[in-house]
């Protein structure tokens, strides 16, 4: 199969048709390029599978994947007191959205955006929400137009903080991922 054979971005395939390339619970959830790698097929042409509704995907061609840059110096110190921390963040932390309740709790995000002490943040919407339905458009590097349907599709938000004027997403990785996929 020759790379010019491969559409930019390929019909919807389903449940049944992912499964042969492997578990379909674990090719939709590809959200780096490091957890691309178990399949090598889809890595050596190129494909990034992008869910488009419940147990389908299409396979495209397009660059989902934002780098990670390599070093990133937000160097902040902050002293909490102990008592001030919520006791369910003092247990072993194990998930992004623990880290990032940490920090918005001790002040880290204040003092990493360098945001006055007097201004008010306050949690934003984050989690897993359900996307009943959106028109998405990829670019191929000719700069043709591919439109995609996505339809009652999950999409996990690590964190969000706001101020009066800006609001913050967060997508935070507890491993050593090198990008995130946008969609």
């Amino acid at each position: 199969m020759s790379q010019d054979s491969i559409p930019f971005v390929s019909q919807i395939i389903s449940r049944k048709v992912i499964s042969e390339f492997g578990e379909p619970r674990l090719l939709i959830p590809i959200y780096s390029n490091s957890s691309l790698t178990r399949f090598p097929f889809l890595q050596k042409h190129g494909l990034v599978p992008l869910r488009v509704g419940i147990g389908t995907a299409v396979l495209t061609k397009a660059k989902l994947f934002v780098p990670i840059p390599e070093t990133v110096d937000r160097t902040v110190i902050v002293t909490v007191g102990r008592k001030d921390i919520p006791a369910s963040l003092l247990v072993k932390i194990s998930t992004e959205a623990k880290y990032l309740s940490l920090a918005f709790e001790t002040g880290v995000f204040k003092a990493a955006f360098d945001l006055p002490d007097s201004t008010r943040i306050t949690h934003g919407i984050f989690g897993k929400m359900n996307l009943p339905k959106a028109d998405i458009l990829l670019k191929d590097k000719q700069g043709a137009i591919f439109p995609v349907n996505l339809q009652n599709v999950q999409l996990d938000l690590d964190y969000c903080i706001e101020t009066a004027t800006d609001v913050y997403l967060f997508e935070a990785k507890t491993d050593a991922s090198r990008s995130f996929i946008l969609l």
